[in-house]
C-alpha cells in the first residue's frame, strides 16, 4: 500500500506543473484568430450637401469580421460588411412660387465595404484605427424643392470606390458580447462638384458616417 501511494503522489506532483501550464495558457492567452458577426446601424450625412449637414440617415451595417491576435493588447481585423450610407434632410422654406412648403433631399449609397483595424485592448475597452475600402452597387438620389431638379444618373453619378478613415472603440458587454463605436470620413470626394445637381454645392462630397454595432465574437 506505501508503494501505491507513493507512486499516486509521484505521479500527481508530476503531473500538477503541466496541469497549471495548461490553465494557464487557457486563461491568460489569447486565441491567435477570433471571428464573429456584426450587426448595427450607420447614421450618417454627407458633407458639401448646401445647408444639409446633420446626422439623419439611418442604415444598416452588417456582416463578418476576424481578428488576429499578436499579443494580450495589440491586435488587427478585417471585415466584410453591407454598408448603408447616404443623406436626408428635410427644411421648411418659403417660395414665391407656392410659399411656405418642406424642401427635402435623399440619399441612399449602398455599399460593400471591407475596414482593415489595428486594435488596442486595454481591460474591457478595445481602442480602433483604420481605413475602409468600399464599392459602391446601387444609389438613390432624389430632391425635392419648389421648382424641379434634374438628376440624371449619366452625369451626376457617385464615384464607385470610397476610402474612409475610421476611428472607434469597443465594450465588452458580457461574454461573447461588445458594443462598438466608430466614426469614419471620406478624405476624397464620393462624388466631383461638376457632376452634383444643379443648385447645390460645387465643392465635392464625402461621407460622414457613425456605426453603433453590435458584435458577437466566437
Amino acid at each position: 500500500m506505501k508503494k501505491i501511494a507513493l507512486g499516486c503522489w509521484v505521479t500527481f506532483i508530476a503531473a500538477a506543473p503541466h496541469c497549471r501550464a495548461q490553465d494557464n495558457y487557457f486563461v491568460a492567452e489569447p486565441k491567435v484568430f477570433t471571428g464573429g458577426v456584426v450587426m448595427g446601424a450607420n447614421i450618417s450625412k454627407v458633407d458639401d450637401v448646401d445647408d444639409f449637414t446633420h446626422y439623419h440617415k439611418v442604415g444598416l451595417n452588417v456582416g463578418g469580421i476576424v481578428t488576429v491576435h499578436f499579443t494580450l493588447k495589440f491586435s488587427a481585423s478585417m471585415e466584410l460588411l453591407y454598408s448603408q450610407k447616404g443623406d436626408h434632410e428635410v427644411n421648411q422654406a418659403t417660395s414665391y412660387a407656392v410659399g411656405a412648403y418642406f424642401e427635402e433631399y435623399y440619399l441612399r449609397l449602398n455599399y460593400i465595404e471591407v475596414p482593415l483595424m489595428l486594435h488596442y485592448t486595454q481591460g474591457k475597452f478595445d481602442y480602433e484605427f483604420g481605413a475602409s475600402y468600399s464599392r459602391l452597387f446601387s444609389s438613390y438620389e432624389s430632391i425635392s424643392l419648389d421648382q424641379p431638379v434634374i438628376i440624371d444618373p449619366v452625369y451626376n453619378y457617385f464615384n464607385k470606390t470610397d476610402i474612409e478613415v475610421i476611428f472607434g472603440a469597443t465594450y465588452h458587454l458580457y461574454r461573447h458580447y461588445y458594443f462598438n463605436a466608430r466614426w469614419g470620413f471620406s478624405p476624397a470626394p464620393i462624388r466631383d462638384g461638376n457632376r452634383i445637381p444643379i443648385g447645390y454645392s460645387f465643392d465635392g462630397q464625402q461621407n460622414n458616417v457613425v456605426g453603433l454595432r453590435l458584435m458577437y465574437i466566437f
